[in-house]
């Protein structure tokens, strides 16, 4: 990785910081290469490999290394330039130990050595790599070692010493020249200041230091297990940056800070939807009737009571009252498909399900679809029936509550078709409620806008930051369907609602005029944050990029980002939440150094307990931490690297997991979904982004039958029926075979982009036919990275999607001055809708 992302075109300016090995390691060096038969020229380059790989995360590594080609007896007394390049692709796979790479080294240098008259430029050719004109072909990393005997002065006691020269110039994006002194190996690492600080190279150096001593101390150990980190950046790494102990007091879990609040606040705004509102004595005391009822059916600690409703006071309320009565809450969206339903109470199997009247109808189909005997109560009727129960608030003394009892489970996408269940314990949200107080600003004028879906874990944060400190949550009414754009402002607006968290699409749908005037903390975060996002929105308020997954309760590390930000190519995510962890570990567990890309693990109060009924996955994901006797560390599956001041940039993920517009998505549960289907004999989804900024997923199929057309339209019709909106892929393309690897593995970067027959759009072409229509195609082209649009063509059957829509109802709105409500479009999302709509009446 670089510190700087590449220019468009090489400019060549460089730098040069010197590298001199002492005495002591030249001479264990040559010691080891007297053992294994090597010269110290295939020592150094197998060391220089060594960094690259674990920089990189490669298992093979190419690199360039010039040969003087005087071999030919012809030519040796000739003046002249005679060099050549080699392009050595070093192999570091399947854990070698010191001496077997070394041996892999040797044959490799040997092997080039008597191709060295081949020039370059015909290997190249040859090759045929992807050009470009910002890096060099076939490698961007040399190694050069100066094998010619040094000029011997002798001026009596005075000793001489080689200094490198200013450098200014840089050919590749790193040069690795030594040479051998008397005692000592020389040199320097020539470096493309475009990419590289400066500090960075002089890291380096010491990784490439530390590697050599390893060699040298022990050529039967594994390449892999050398340490790049001495003992001072081990320490930093591991336990410096993770020194976030702080000390709250004892455990209580957020509904005990509510009853709190109720009984010295009573009065005060605590939940408000629509036209109704709840004050905290209200809310509390209705919570407790619940937890009250609750118990009487057999509710405790270790209990599951699943929640079907949709969004009001009582919904609220009754989150609380489940975990007053020590059950833990499993959250199930109401406009999922049955099918969906259906797997998450199946595999909850909760002790009993609230729903409500618009929501029951759902939950009974589903319990019977999997055979689970749940009585099913609808909380607004059955609110008349626990009307008589106590008020009184039950203490955790009473229940016998504790911080690892589970507080609710939160279904997420599953690799293997069907959904996982995270059980989160009560000290996750707990110790998220103090670690946020002081960054975020909570407190009892805290109006914390509630716009996630109750299944999803950013809910957990919404309620945190309104419930722990006395602040109020703020519903949109259950009948708004599409809380987005002009409709998401007018409602900030009306509520005056200070903190949020929603993520970067959501941002995008705001109209240009909208200011947000009210919220005071923006919190954003499920994807990257593009930087346009973060220069709009920064301003006049604590604007934070916040990482988390579910399983570490919500967000685990937090960045404040400021003024001084801007222009930045990305925005890292910081550093962890107080009483929380974070380390970056290889694939033996140990800790990457700073610039090295490595699995991002997560310790500390946060992390959950594990998977509902999923005991293999939750040993594979949740183990034990390396670093801190009896604590736990969760295995994101997310890559990153440490920044020199100790906060984390998010590097992307080292499987099959996307986030689009948010959600989290293993694109292996639609891969089994889809490969399920009839005609489907083998499926693959990608997430696609081949316009910036419109990630969309992408259906790869192959027919079972080798003469049989996909039938797109279908195939998005049955998946809509078994997956939320936001995991049916936009696009379906019919592939005849399959592009593989070397490995005879599917070659997902070679499957092509969609064209219009995989976008499925139905009926014929039609063109636009007035100036109005082509402005709308123009519109459309652009925010759909999709050439041939015609004017009866579906927007969401061409990849559209709501918060799309809302990006393309404020173009239109720019482009003619005229506003069109969402529900409007979505009666008819055609450009032949919207061109009869913007059509003065008097035309």
């Amino acid at each position: 990785p670089t510190d700087r992302p590449r220019p468009a075109e090489q400019d060549y300016r460089g730098g040069l910081v010197g590298v001199e090995l002492d005495a002591a390691l030249t001479a264990s060096l040559k010691a080891l290469g007297l053992r294994t038969g090597t010269t110290l020229f295939m020592l150094m380059l197998t060391a220089w490999s060594v960094v690259l790989s674990r920089l990189s995360g490669q298992e093979e590594v190419v690199i360039g290394t010039p040969v003087a080609n005087r071999g030919r007896s012809e030519i040796a007394g000739l003046i002249g330039f005679f060099v050549n390049t080699l392009a050595l692709r070093v192999d570091l796979r399947d854990g070698p130990t010191v001496a077997q790479a070394l041996e892999r080294v040797k044959t490799l240098s040997l092997t080039a050595q008597e191709h060295q008259e081949l020039p370059f430029e015909q290997v190249v050719e040859q090759a045929n790599p992807v050009r470009s004109l910002s890096y060099g072909p076939l490698f961007q990393v040399m190694f050069a070692w100066q094998n010619n005997e040094a000029a011997d002065f002798h001026f009596g006691d005075l000793r001489v010493d080689f200094l490198p020269a200013p450098h200014p110039v840089s050919k590749y994006d790193l040069t690795l020249n030594l040479y051998e002194t008397e005692d000592r190996i020389a040199g320097g690492i020539e470096y493309a200041s475009a990419l590289f600080d400066r500090e960075t190279v002089e890291r380096y150096i010491g990784y490439l230091r530390e590697v050599l001593r390893g060699m040298a101390a022990n050529a039967e150990a594994p390449i892999d297990r050398l340490s790049l980190l001495d003992a001072n950046a081990y320490a930093r790494i591991v336990d410096e940056w993770n020194r976030t102990e702080r000390d709250f007091g004892p455990w209580r879990p957020v509904h005990a800070q509510f009853e709190a609040f109720a009984a010295a606040t009573p009065d005060a705004l605590a939940i408000a939807c629509g036209d109704d509102e709840a004050t905290y004595a209200r809310a509390n005391a209705s919570a407790n009737r619940l937890a009250h009822w609750l118990r009487a059916r057999g509710v405790g600690t270790e209990t599951l009571v699943a929640l079907c409703v949709r969004r009001s006071v009582g919904a609220i309320e009754a989150v609380l009252g489940i975990m007053k009565s020590g059950g833990a809450y499993v959250p199930v969206d109401p406009t999922y498909p049955d099918a969906r339903i259906a797997d998450m109470l199946g595999d909850a199997r909760p002790h009993l399900v609230l729903t409500d009247r618009a929501s029951r109808a759902a939950v009974e189909r589903a319990l019977a679809r999997e055979g689970v005997d749940a009585p099913v109560f609808e909380i607004d009727v059955e609110r008349v029936e626990w009307a008589d129960a106590s008020a009184e608030n039950l203490s955790v003394e009473a229940i016998d509550l504790h911080a690892e009892h589970p507080a609710y489970v939160i279904y997420t996408s599953g690799s293997t078709g069907k959904p996982k269940g995270v059980v989160s314990r009560h000290a996750g949200p707990s110790a998220l409620m103090h670690a946020l107080r002081e960054p975020f600003g909570l407190d009892a004028e805290t109006r914390v806008l509630q716009f996630a879906s109750f299944s999803f874990d950013a809910f957990v944060l919404e309620w945190v930051m309104a419930f722990g400190f006395g602040g109020s949550l703020h519903l949109p009414p259950p009948d708004e369907e599409y809380v987005l754009g002009d409709v998401l402002e007018a409602f900030v607006a009306k509520h005056r609602t200070t903190h949020c968290f929603l993520t970067p699409q959501v941002l995008l749908t705001m109209p240009p005029d909208a200011r947000l005037a009210t919220m005071r903390v923006m919190t954003c975060g499920g994807e990257a944050v593009p930087p346009a996002v973060f220069e709009r929105w920064h301003r006049d308020r604590r604007f934070f990029n916040v990482y988390g997954p579910t399983e570490t309760t919500a967000i685990t590390l937090v960045q404040r980002c400021d003024a001084e930000m801007l222009g930045a190519p990305s925005l890292p995510i910081g550093r962890p939440l107080a009483n929380e962890t974070a380390y970056l570990l290889d694939a033996a567990m140990r800790p990457v150094p700073i610039g090295a890309v490595g699995e991002l693990y997560i310790g500390g109060a946060g992390v959950a307990l594990g998977y509902l009924r999923r005991p293999e996955l939750t040993a594979e994901r949740f183990v034990d931490s390396p670093f801190r006797a009896g604590d736990r560390l969760y295995r994101t599956g997310d890559l990153g690297r440490w920044l020199p001041d100790g906060r984390i940039d998010y590097m992307g993920r080292n499987d099959h997991q996307v986030k689009i517009r948010g959600f989290r998505i293993e694109l292996g549960e639609i891969e089994a979904r889809l490969s399920a289907l009839p005609g489907v004999k083998e499926a693959v989804v990608l997430a696609r982004e081949d316009q910036p900024g419109q990630k969309h997923l992408v259906a790869y199929a192959l027919p079972e039958a080798e003469d049989a057309p996909l039938e797109t339209d279908a195939l998005r019709e049955r998946l809509l029926a078994q997956l939320p909106d936001y995991m049916v892929p936009s696009a379906f393309v019919r592939m005849s075979a399959w592009p593989l690897t070397s490995n005879n593995k599917i070659d997902r970067k070679a499957l092509p982009a969609p064209d219009a027959e995989a976008l499925g759009r139905s009926g014929e072409y039609v063109e636009p036919r007035t100036p109005i229509e082509e402005v709308l195609v123009d519109i459309w082209r652009e925010l759909l990275g999709v050439e041939r649009i015609g004017v009866r063509d579906d927007f969401f059957e061409l990849g559209g999607h709501s918060l799309l829509a809302m990006r393309m109802i404020a173009a239109v709105r720019d482009a003619f001055g005229i506003g069109v409500p969402l529900r409007t479009f979505f009666e008819s999302p055609t450009i032949e809708h919207l061109g009869r709509i913007l059509i003065p009446d008097d035309l």
